[in-house]
């Protein structure tokens, strides 16, 4: 099966890793339901060249409303740093960095500089998760 995302938990840190393209609907409803049990003191978020659907742009402000977990995006994207950034100015609590700027996305983040070696190890395990399964999935 072919994954479009991939989460999981580093200490207080919800971390949602999105293959580039629009999240599958079977991945996007899964991750949806995982996070509103644990939403984390803070999500970040590592993004690709990643797209959201209308519906799921709407599921992100209702998460956002509920669970007001501050958000850290993570993201070569010039366009999108530049929407959170335009969000932030409207209350989301939202701030977006260049992937070169990991470390200071992780102290955004709340991860203590102890810890970010291995959150990075961490988020590198799930870029190549989803590397693999897309490779996979592509080649039969």
């Amino acid at each position: 099966m072919n994954r479009s995302l991939a989460w999981g938990h580093f200490r207080q840190v919800l971390m949602l890793v999105m293959a580039p393209g629009i999240p599958s609907a079977v991945d996007w409803e899964e991750f949806l339901e995982d996070s509103h049990h644990d939403p984390g003191e803070t999500i970040l978020v590592v993004a690709a060249e990643t797209k959201l659907t209308p519906k799921q742009r709407a599921e992100v402000q209702a998460w956002q409303e509920r669970h007001g977990t501050p958000s850290v995006l993570v993201t070569d994207s010039m366009l999108a740093r530049g929407v959170a950034t335009a969000l932030s100015w409207f209350g989301v609590r939202v701030t977006a960095f260049a992937r070169q700027d990991i470390d200071r996305a992780l102290a955004s983040a709340g991860i203590a500089t102890a810890d970010r070696t291995e959150a990075k190890f961490v988020i590198e395990g799930m870029v190549v998760a989803l590397e693999e399964r897309r490779k996979h999935s592509l080649t039969g």
